[in-house]
């Protein structure tokens, strides 16, 4: 019996097929002011109730913050009042202006009297208003401050209990399941946020 010689083959390997390409994600839109505004005062919604409770702190921090801001631009116009009398008075005094008036065929030449300059005691009693405008405005500043810190913690505080108590009322299996540290976080740094969220209202 005549025997072939057998060759053994591989099978090709198979061709990669290509991947199709993936289509690129469209980016969400960039939401408006008026979303961003709307999504920012809900979390002052919710801290309205604990804020409530000390209303008239509050409101007065605002006004104190509102003062602050007046007394900041009455410092910078005493400034510029003082500065300008004091050495931009000068040349509109030193230098008297011609005009040249016609009356039908005449041309009379008439000659204008400088500027009266302010008298120096006019000009030295704004100037004394300065110091007094910026003791006012460090008042407002220190008023606001105290204000809104002291509601930002009876805020913090209020929160923190109403969170103790709500926790030591879950069950026996809400404390096996639930982590040690995602409660002390919830409990001290999510007040925390709340507290500066408050002190940045008028920071």
């Amino acid at each position: 019996m005549l025997s072939l010689p057998f060759t053994y083959m591989p099978d090709p390997a198979p061709k990669s097929i290509p991947a199709p390409a993936a289509t690129p994600t469209p980016a969400p839109p960039k939401p408006s002011l008026l979303d961003a505004l709307r999504e920012g005062n809900a979390g002052y919604k919710k801290l309205w109730p604990f804020i409530d409770k000390y209303r008239f702190t509050f409101i007065a921090s605002i006004v104190a913050g509102a003062g602050s801001a007046i007394l900041t631009f009455a410092q910078l116009r005493v400034i510029q009042f003082v500065t300008k009398r004091s050495f931009g008075g000068g040349s509109d005094a030193a230098t008297a202006k011609t005009s040249v008036v016609m009356h039908g065929a005449f041309m009379d030449m008439t000659l204008h009297q400088p500027p009266v300059a302010p008298a120096l005691g006019y000009v030295m009693l704004i100037g004394s208003i300065l110091p007094l405008v910026m003791v006012a405005k460090c008042l407002c500043d220190y008023l606001e401050n105290y204000y809104m810190t002291w509601v930002s913690l009876k805020v913090m505080h209020d929160l923190r209990i109403k969170l103790f108590n709500h926790i030591l009322g879950q069950s026996l299996d809400f404390f096996n399941k639930a982590k040690l540290g995602s409660l002390i976080s919830r409990v001290a740094n999510d007040t925390r946020s709340a507290q500066l969220a408050i002190t940045a209202v008028t920071g």
